[in-house]
C-alpha cells in the first residue's frame, strides 16, 4: 500500500549508522532507516536525472538559488508535529528508491516491506530536500563532496 506524504524530515543517528526519514500525512506519519549506499545514490541518481538535458553549471546555479533563502532561515531543521492529533505510525527499513523528474517537480517512491511512501515537490523543494540529504551525508562523514560540485565540468557557481 503507498501513501503520499506532505512532509520528510531525515536525520542521522550514530548509534545505527544510518539516515532516519520521518514522513507527515494527514493522519499519519512513517518513520524509516536508510543506509548508507542507498542515501548516497538517491541523492547522486535524483541529482543526475534533473540534470536531464540542461548543463551540470546551470543546474548547479538552480541548486544554489533554490537553498540559499531556505539555508539561511534554516530550513532543513525538523517541523513541529501537533502532538494532539491521533497518528499511525509506520516505520522499517528502505529496499528502494524511485525517482521520477518532470519539468515541474520531482517525486520519489521509499520502498519497504512495511509499505510504500511517496513524497512529491517542486523543482526548488527536490533541490532543497537534496540539500538536507547532503547536509545529514556530510555530518555522517560519508562523503566530503555533494554532486552538485562534482558534476559541474565548468568552474564553480560562486
Amino acid at each position: 500500500m503507498s501513501q503520499t506524504y506532505s512532509s520528510l524530515t531525515v536525520g542521522y543517528s550514530d548509534s545505527e549508522d544510518r539516515l532516519w526519514l520521518r514522513m507527515v500525512r494527514d493522519g499519519g506519519e512513517a518513520k524509516f532507516w536508510m543506509t548508507r549506499r542507498l542515501a548516497i545514490a538517491l541523492l547522486d541518481q535524483s541529482y543526475d536525472l534533473m540534470v536531464g538535458s540542461a548543463s551540470a553549471r546551470a543546474l548547479d546555479r538552480e541548486h544554489r538559488d533554490a537553498v540559499e533563502e531556505f539555508v539561511r532561515q534554516q530550513g532543513d531543521q525538523a517541523p513541529p508535529r501537533d502532538r494532539d492529533s491521533p497518528i499511525e505510525v509506520r516505520s522499517g527499513l528502505i529496499t528502494s528508491v524511485n525517482v521520477s523528474v518532470s519539468e515541474s517537480g520531482v517525486a520519489w517512491t521509499f520502498l519497504s516491506v512495511q509499505g510504500n511512501a511517496i513524497f512529491q515537490g517542486s523543482r526548488t523543494e527536490a533541490h532543497r530536500l537534496l540539500e538536507v540529504f547532503w547536509r545529514r551525508i556530510q555530518a555522517a562523514g560519508w562523503r566530503e563532496l555533494p554532486p552538485w560540485n562534482v558534476l559541474s565540468t565548468e568552474a564553480p557557481v560562486s
